[in-house]
């Protein structure tokens, strides 16, 4: 405003000019903020730069046009406010640092959206990992017991020692996990094949279990990420009754991503992932944590089948 008040010499066009001024960067960064970034930028980047020029130039047009046709019918004397090339020229530039602006100001936000969703990423940690030591108490004790049962066992009852292997294994991976943010990802799938091998035993037939994958060395993922859909599908899509349970598993290993599918029969009790408790919660909730938006976590029921699926980039 005083630079159009140096340039003019009255103080109300200036005021006038300023007032058009403010409405017209108002509306870019508003519009930048809280509807294109979001909106667009993430889901289609040609759309969006489409769309921001056409904004920009809209707004600009506007101003000029305002500026032009409406303030300076409230005012007399000369001015460059006249849609000449100066008067194009610095509504450009003058929109253009509103758009600059905008767009410090956005990702500066995000930044502090960011920098907290790591320090209550880190605080849950803190507390996982808490619990998890106070539950370690005497584990050698403990995994020297369960080797002691697994030789007595094995003498009498091979099948049942090897159950016992596998608990042990399992014990071992949450005790393990607990101070690392990755893990292989066969290390990972070898949980899966154990706790799944060890639910066959709660089963009056046996379960038809196929997992595939095509496992890389060197291929780290958060522990933990892909279990919760398998809890859910043990705990939602086996029938104890009924001899045609089945859980097919795939897990592919892509140039950018990894994704992991999980499929199970339904049975008369509609499977409901919104009745299947905090446990896929806490999974999305630990997932936007871990990848912001940069995941897909959905399911869908094709028939008498029910079908999870998870993508997460490779890292």
């Amino acid at each position: 405003m005083l630079y159009t008040y140096l340039r003019i010499g009255d103080a109300l066009y200036a005021v006038a000019i300023a007032t058009v001024a403010f409405l017209s960067f108002a509306t870019i960064v508003y519009t930048y903020t809280l509807f294109l970034y979001p909106k667009l930028y993430h889901a289609n980047k040609v759309s969006f730069s489409i769309t921001l020029l056409l904004t920009f130039a809209l707004v600009s047009f506007i101003r000029i046009f305002v500026e032009t046709h409406f303030v300076a019918l409230l005012f007399s004397g000369n001015s460059f406010f006249n849609s000449s090339t100066a008067h194009i020229s610095y509504v450009l530039v003058t929109n253009f640092i509103a758009l600059v602006l905008a767009v410090l100001l956005k990702h500066v936000s995000m930044s502090f959206i960011i920098m907290k969703k790591q320090k209550e990423m880190e605080r849950k940690q803190l507390i996982t990992e808490m619990k998890l030591l106070k539950a370690q108490l005497q584990p050698h004790f403990l995994f020297n017991s369960l080797n002691n049962i697994y030789y007595e066992t094995y003498k009498e009852s091979p099948k049942a020692a090897l159950l016992i292997e596998k608990l042990s294994q399992i014990m071992r991976f949450f005790l393990e996990i607990n101070m690392k943010e990755k893990i292989p990802i066969e290390t990972e799938i070898l949980f899966i094949k154990n706790i799944m091998d060890l639910e066959q035993v709660r089963c009056y037939n046996p379960i038809a279990i196929e997992i595939n994958s095509n496992e890389e060395a060197g291929i780290f993922v958060p522990p933990m990420l892909m279990v919760p859909l398998v809890e859910n599908a043990l705990k939602h899509g086996i029938d104890k009754t009924s001899p045609d349970n089945y859980i097919f598993i795939e897990i592919q290993i892509r140039a950018q991503h990894i994704s992991f599918l999980i499929r199970n029969r339904l049975h008369p009790d509609p499977y409901k992932v919104n009745q299947s408790g905090t446990g896929l919660k806490n999974l999305e909730e630990r997932l936007t944590l871990l990848y912001a938006d940069n995941y897909k976590l959905y399911s869908s029921q094709k028939g008498s089948e029910f079908i999870a699926t998870l993508m997460i980039p490779k890292t």
